[in-house]
């Protein structure tokens, strides 16, 4: 049996480069170690509203010239530009914050994924919290949100020579921000003809709610749209409510109703549990906890490595804990990978088979106690494995036959195991 078809493992572009002093030190391993060590494949670039602003306040809060507070506070407020949506003028448009993101975060691992062979999928994300009552409003105004989304296309092409893969419409629609799923499907309308017109063709990722069960509702209201519904290939969705077992079901079968991938991009906190069930029941293709990196000292899940900066001459980077977990999946499951079936006799142990594109097949067992699991008709070929455990630390080895021929791993305490091979012949899927 085969099932949705993997196309990467997100992070938010976030990673100390605006707040750490210590950021030119540390950043060259944290890449390094976020490509090769944890897998990474996708990022989420921010795009504030307050872009469209004809003040610079990022980099007047650079220069002390206003406060950080100030700036803050001006992140989400939208000055437009002019009264033409079909006419952008450049001095409207702010990117001081938005480029070093790209320059310092987005560009390196970018490299780094393609001197492997691969490439970073870019997820330009627009983000609009804060009070906008009185104020001026993309969502009332969709023909200047497609003229604002151009514009970061535009610069984005200019200054750097790509542009991002996809467009998540909005962030959180439902976190007191005001986007109905209608007001999605208009500016998804708009600008997806606004950008074809400039020689763009991106996905739409949507609805990307904070409750999931909120998601399938979103969805059916842009679904009143076919032209919307066309131009998207992602329904997205955050875990910050009421991800339960039935709201995931439902998220899968709208995304089969609709030919559509699912994906879960923000979860403050998640772990490999929420990951298994992710995967298992709503079918997600991408997934993300949350940032790369941030200098903080309690491990809150919502980075995937901590930076101790206390001495910003020599600075500390460290694996948070749910990461040891999560990379257990990201490395075996590469984009283009395919969930096949995979079934269990014992609950305590429960299984995700992937067949990557390479001819190699994974299979990450969440393991709710010690044991020794055996795997039935693995095929050919020599089988290798990696665990992460709460209490009894991680480890790895090559898995062993018994008398059957079936394989035999060890896992010593409750956690993740990776069982893989680089390409074995005759795996039943």
């Amino acid at each position: 049996m085969k099932h949705q078809v993997i196309t990467g493992w997100e992070a938010t572009a976030q990673a100390g480069e605006h707040v750490s002093p210590a950021f030119e030190k540390y950043n060259d391993e944290l890449f390094d170690r976020a490509v090769n060590e944890l897998g990474i494949t996708r990022l989420r670039l921010e795009l504030f509203a307050g872009v469209e602003n004809p003040t610079d306040y990022y980099t007047l809060s650079k220069q002390g010239k206003v406060s950080k507070e100030e700036y803050r506070d001006k992140q989400y407020i939208i000055v437009n530009d002019n009264d033409d949506p079909n006419s952008i003028a450049e001095e409207g448009f702010q990117f001081a914050h938005f480029d070093l993101t790209v320059e310092k975060v987005v560009i390196p691992l970018k490299k780094r994924l393609q001197a492997k062979g691969s490439d970073l999928y870019i997820n330009l994300n627009y983000v609009a919290f804060g009070s906008q009552k009185g104020k001026f409003r993309y969502l009332d105004n969709p023909q200047e949100y497609a003229e604002f989304i151009l514009a970061a296309f535009l610069h984005m092409d200019r200054k750097f020579g790509f542009v991002p893969d996809a467009v998540q419409v909005i962030l959180e629609p439902d976190n007191k921000v005001g986007w109905t799923g209608d007001h999605i499907a208009r500016a998804i309308e708009l600008t997806s003809d606004k950008l074809k017109a400039a020689g763009f063709e991106p996905g739409f990722i949507a609805p990307n709610t904070t409750n999931a069960e909120n998601a399938p509702k979103y969805i059916d209201e842009i679904a009143r749209s076919k032209k919307a519904m066309s131009a998207i290939t992602e329904f997205g969705y955050h875990r910050y409510c009421c991800a339960k077992p039935k709201v995931l079901r439902d998220i899968a079968s709208s995304g089969e109703a609709h030919g559509k991938t699912t994906s879960m991009l923000e979860y403050i906190g998640a772990d490999y549990t929420m990951l298994h069930d992710d995967l298992k029941l709503a079918r997600v293709s991408a997934w993300q906890q949350y940032t790369i990196a941030f200098p903080i000292e309690r491990d809150n899940g919502a980075q995937y490595y901590l930076v101790d900066d206390t001495n910003p001459h020599s600075p500390v980077l460290k694996m948070g804990e749910r990461t040891r977990f999560l990379r257990l999946y990201f490395l075996h499951a590469r984009p283009g990978a395919q969930v096949i079936g995979a079934e269990t006799s014992n609950a305590a142990f429960d299984p995700i088979a992937f067949a990557n594109e390479d001819g190699s097949t994974s299979i990450v067992i969440k393991a709710d106690a010690p044991g020794t699991i055996a795997i039935k008709n693995p095929g050919t070929g020599e089988w290798s494995y990696s665990f992460a455990t709460h209490r009894h630390g991680d480890g790895n080895g090559k898995a062993k036959r018994n008398a059957s021929g079936d394989l035999e791993v060890t896992i010593p305490g409750s956690g993740v195991v990776a069982v893989y091979n680089q390409s074995a012949k005759g795996v039943q899927q």
